[in-house]
């Protein structure tokens, strides 16, 4: 990729929040300090359906409603690299169930500039040796306060960091 590559952040949130609704998303985007490189387009994507639709934190407890919410977001990634080329930057901004997302989106063979999470829902022991090609850098923001919810349970990615180390992957106790 070219240095002076379009870059597109996209942020996911966590659930029970819409995305026209999370200020830490607009405010990440109104105050992130502009790259010298290039500048970054961000959008803030509502997985749950509309932009102002929320999704319920007891649904994704259902695997099939958990996976159907993945699948679209396959979609989505799918659709946004067709539309913007290889030779975008896609970056990836998530929160809580939005890093559940991103983990399976690695999974499933996306490749990500920059991955950031913060306090994400997800398995504390994912294999990022197994997808260093689909990232160049990433980060987990985490905290011993994150709230793990048990009857969803994704994980301590959020509350324990990743137990996984890796040169690309820092793991960061907020």
């Amino acid at each position: 990729m070219s240095d002076r590559a379009r870059h597109i952040c996209i942020l996911l949130h966590g659930v029970e929040t819409a995305a026209g609704e999370i200020t830490w998303a607009e405010r990440l985007a109104l105050t992130a300090p502009q790259q010298v490189i290039c500048p970054i387009e961000w959008n803030a994507r509502s997985y749950g359906g509309l932009v102002l639709s929320k999704t319920s934190a007891l649904a994704t407890w259902f695997g099939s409603y958990r996976q159907g919410l993945v699948a679209r977001e396959r979609e989505y990634f799918r659709e946004l690299r067709r539309i913007v080329g290889p030779d975008t930057h896609v970056s990836i901004v998530a929160h809580s169930f939005g890093g559940y997302i991103t983990l399976e989106l690695l999974r499933s063979g996306f490749v990500f500039h920059r991955i950031v999470m913060i306090a994400p829902a997800g398995d504390e022991n994912f294999d990022w040796q197994m997808h260093e090609r689909q990232f160049d850098l990433g980060w987990v923001y985490w905290s011993r306060n994150d709230e793990v919810i048990p009857w969803a349970y994704y994980g301590k990615l959020g509350a324990v960091g990743s137990a996984q180390k890796h040169p690309k992957v820092q793991s960061i106790e907020t």
